[in-house]
Order: C-alpha cells, then sequence, then structure tokens
C-alpha cells in the first residue's frame, strides 16, 4: 500500500469550490492536478483529501479521471474543456445523457458481507476500510430515467457483485429510455467503468496469466493496458462475477487492482494529450 495520507491535507489540486463561477478559471490548475496525481500512482489516495462538501466520488478531480478513461475509449464529455460540468455531481455526454458516480463497496459494518468479514479477518477489513474512498472503488454509471441506480445499489446491501448482475440483467430493456444504452452495451460499459476484474474468469486470467508470483507494483502500465484492452471487450450473454459473500476478503485486491488499471489508462491518456 502507498504512503499514508493525512485526512486534512490536500495533496492534489482540483479540489471542489461550491461556487460553478470560478469553474473555468480552475481549469488549468485541475489539468495540472490530475497529471500529477496519476503520474505519483497514488492508487489508495483518499478522496477525503479533496476539499468538497460533495461525495467524494463527485469531486472535480475523481470525474477528471473518468474524463480520460472515456476519452480512451473514444468517448467526449461536452464541454469539459472549460470545466463547465466538472463541478457538479455528474458529466454530460454529447447525447445530453449524464454520467453519474458512486462508491462500489461500502465496509460499514450495517452492511452484511462487511459485517461478515470485519468477524473473520479484522485485518483485511481495516484495508477496505482505508480503500473506501480512493479511485479503484468508485464507478461511473448511466443515468436512467426514472430509476436511481444509488438507491438500487443500496437495497442490494452495497454488493457490487449484486448491482452488477441487476445491470446486466436490465440494460437492454433500459435502452428505451436511454438512447445511449443502445451504442454502449453493457459489455462496452464493463470496459467503461474498468470492471473486468470482477468478472470471476478474467480476474482469474489476470492472476494466472499477468500477475503470476509477483506483486502488484510489479506490473507495467503496458501490461495493465494490455490485459485491460484485450480483455475488457467482453463478450457473452452472461457473465459470472466473483461471489463476494463468499470471497470478501478479496475486495482490497480488487480495488488496488482497478485503481492501478486506472491511473495506468490516466497516465497514457495524459501523455498522448502532452506530445
Amino acid at each position: 500500500m502507498g504512503k499514508q495520507m493525512d485526512n486534512k491535507k490536500v495533496n492534489y489540486q482540483p479540489y471542489c469550490i461550491e461556487d460553478r463561477r470560478y469553474a473555468n478559471s480552475l481549469w488549468n490548475e485541475w489539468q495540472n492536478g490530475l497529471i500529477q496525481y496519476s503520474r505519483d500512482n497514488e492508487w489508495d489516495y483518499s478522496f477525503d483529501n479533496e476539499l468538497s462538501g460533495r461525495e467524494a466520488e463527485a469531486t472535480p478531480l475523481s470525474k477528471l479521471v473518468w474524463i480520460q478513461i472515456l476519452k480512451h475509449n473514444g468517448i467526449e464529455v461536452e464541454e469539459s474543456q472549460d470545466g463547465k460540468h466538472t463541478n457538479t455531481y455528474f458529466l454530460k455526454l454529447k447525447s445530453d445523457s449524464f454520467v453519474h458516480f458512486d462508491i462500489m463497496n461500502n465496509p460499514k459494518l450495517r452492511y452484511s458481507i462487511a459485517n461478515q468479514l470485519y468477524k473473520e479477518d479484522i485485518c483485511v477489513w481495516k484495508k477496505w476500510v482505508d480503500l473506501y474512498h480512493t479511485i479503484g472503488n468508485f464507478s461511473p454509471t448511466l443515468w436512467i430515467p426514472g430509476i436511481n441506480l444509488q438507491v438500487e445499489h443500496l437495497h442490494k446491501d452495497e454488493r457490487w457483485d449484486c448491482f452488477l448482475k441487476y445491470l446486466q440483467k436490465n440494460w437492454n430493456s433500459w435502452s428505451s429510455v436511454n438512447k445511449d444504452l443502445k451504442t454502449i452495451s453493457f459489455e462496452r460499459y464493463m470496459k467503461l467503468s474498468v470492471m473486468w476484474i470482477y468478472v470471476k474468469g478474467k480476474y482469474r486470467q489476470f492472476r494466472d496469466e499477468v500477475q503470476g508470483d509477483r506483486l502488484v507494483e510489479e506490473i507495467s502500465d503496458d501490461e495493465w493496458i494490455k490485459f485491460y484492452e484485450e480483455n475488457s471487450g467482453l463478450t457473452g450473454s452472461l457473465f459470472e462475477f466473483i461471489d463476494l459473500k463468499k470471497e470478501a476478503y478479496l475486495i482490497p485486491d480488487l480495488i488496488e487492482y482497478r485503481g492501478r488499471c486506472i491511473l495506468a489508462l490516466c497516465r497514457k491518456e495524459n501523455n498522448k494529450e502532452l506530445n
């Protein structure tokens, strides 16, 4: 795990200001903060350090990360260059639909798998707590009119595996109310959200064929991106997700793997823009 952060210290600009009138003037500062964050590879950086009255997953730095991931996959965010949508709870696609954000795995003890892991292995549970507000535990979700996906996630005991099953089951039927779902299939969403690691077969393939006996920090950016590109374009009618009730102890590793992959993608996109 990376260096411990002082929760009262702001390590990276951008930080969130509530008055949107200042968003445009801070755009370059925000971009510089994103570049520095990805270069430092602080995959375990807590977004609690971003001064914000908003949710950690909706801070400008978090959204700038996801702008880069979307760009990497050929999706542009409308007017993102002037920061217009970067100081809100959402990003706006050019099609006029929205991207919201959610925290995936919640370690609070009122949720069943967190309580279970706390009793079985408190050290692993504490790692999960430390990684709660890090980039590898944040996910974009497409806006579905009439459905509050964050509430649906809550109703599923904050279990991300159950939530992914719910999305998979309903994705095609939702395309009638959100036209983006016709072009962004569930398979493509799994790529855009860097969610391949939650597919049981892909997780095992990564552990066996990419990581092997190495420490995870020894995996290069090229290896992360190669596996992402080759295996994120998943096909098939149904994916079998890791059962987090049975394997809750994997959650800190899943957050780390995803966080490291996200930052590798950000560095590639940043370098492309700088060159």
